[in-house]
């Protein structure tokens, strides 16, 4: 009996640790989805009080606070020539721009051509070489010019016959045909291109001798030679330019602009630019017509050229000026490239601290560029901007100025 007690026993405690059992792992259950609900739920998870630790997860205003430039002192600025001032709006002159090409200026420039068909002999200059007015340039042969020295000579000795003579020995009339005759065929040479002091020493010569028909071209003017178009042994034809001779101090830069841009267009003020070098030009005209074909109006500017760097036909960026217009600029020395590319300014954010601020270059007109980008009365380095964007790339700037 005492055995069939124990058993009854167990058999009744049995359950209720299985019981037990059962609520503790279902309590587990629900206490995991309970966690699980509220991490889908958003709720803030417990702090890692070890995050942190050993550099890791620097929060933002430790970053900012490791990017900041130390501020430059008074005594920087000054040594570095900063100037501090707020923009402001400005009147300043449009500014247009046109493509352009480098021209001969023709009122200082001239052509060397034959007048009467001949056979190069012989040339005496070579191309860029420095002329003086009456030099030799080309020796020619011509057919012509020995009939026409021929000529001339024969009257020469004619008419030196007839004054020898007399005027009480021959008639009038032999004389006046005489003196007729040598002037016509004096003429002739004269036509043909040759000049005083060559014909005067074949009159003096008495015969062309074993250089019967060959003369020269020569120069007609100072300069330089800056074109040339023959060869030694070539047919040329009359009229046929066979060198171009400039007066090697200015040139002329044509343009082509809209008529509403030539209506606006003020002063005699222009620059044009050879890559990143300008150079500064008068404008002389302004076409009268427009050209029906293009619908554009030519504009001629004239630009010194002491050095002989502007080659007739060199591509050009012209840039013309309108009227004065108020806008926002700052003098072009504070306007500087970015890391990446962009236009910037050096912005003060307080005393000594300064900011890389992106802005749009309009154009620039003499030392100043107008720009956008910023408000009327933000105090930009002015000068010295160059040397703020040293020392920001030192202390660690963002170089975009984000």
């Amino acid at each position: 009996m005492t055995m069939t007690l124990k058993k009854n026993q167990l058999l009744l405690v049995a359950p209720i640790v299985l019981l037990g059992l059962g609520g503790a792992i279902f309590g587990a259950a629900h206490s995991e989805d309970g966690a699980s609900q509220s991490v889908e739920a958003g709720a803030p998870a417990t702090p890692d009080e070890h995050a942190g630790e050993e550099g890791e997860g620097e929060g933002p205003a430790e970053s900012e606070s490791a990017a900041e430039a130390k501020p430059l002192t008074p005594e920087q600025m000054q040594e570095a020539g900063i100037v501090v001032e707020p923009i402001t709006m400005q009147p300043l002159p449009k500014r247009f721009r046109a493509p352009g090409e480098v021209r001969l200026n023709n009122y200082t420039s001239s052509i060397v051509s034959p007048r009467i068909g001949g056979t190069v002999v012989q040339r005496h200059v070579t191309l860029g070489a420095r002329v003086k007015k009456g030099d030799p340039l080309l020796r020619l042969f011509s057919a012509e010019m020995v009939e026409a020295q021929s000529a001339f000579i024969l009257a020469v000795q004619e008419f030196a016959r007839v004054k020898d003579l007399g005027r009480d020995v021959i008639s009038g009339r032999r004389y006046d045909e005489a003196r007729i005759k040598l002037q016509e065929t004096r003429t002739r040479l004269e036509t043909y291109g040759l000049t005083a002091q060559q014909i005067d020493a074949l009159a003096s010569a008495g015969t062309a001798g074993p250089t019967a028909g060959e003369f020269d071209l020569i120069a007609m003017q100072d300069g330089v030679i800056v074109a040339e178009d023959f060869r030694v042994g070539e047919v040329v034809e009359p009229g046929k330019m066979v060198i171009e001779i400039g007066d090697g101090k200015t040139v002329w830069i044509e343009a082509r602009v809209s008529a509403e841009v030539a209506a606006q267009i003020e002063g005699k003020a222009a620059r044009f630019f050879i890559g990143e070098n300008g150079f500064d030009a008068t404008l002389v005209q302004i076409d009268p017509k427009l050209d029906e074909a293009t619908r554009t109006i030519g504009v001629r500017l004239e630009a010194a050229d002491p050095d002989g760097r502007l080659k007739p036909g060199i591509f050009v960026d012209v840039h013309l000026y309108g009227a004065a217009t108020p806008v926002l600029s700052v003098p072009t020395e504070a306007v500087l490239r970015s890391p990446d590319g962009d236009w910037a300014v050096q912005v003060e954010q307080s005393a000594g601290v300064f900011k890389p601020q992106e802005v749009e270059v309009l154009y620039a007109v003499g030392d100043r560029t107008a720009i956008s980008g910023l408000a009327e009365g933000t105090r930009v380095a002015v000068k010295g901007a160059f040397f703020i964007a040293a020392e920001a790339a030192k202390g660690g700037f963002d170089p975009h100025g984000h």
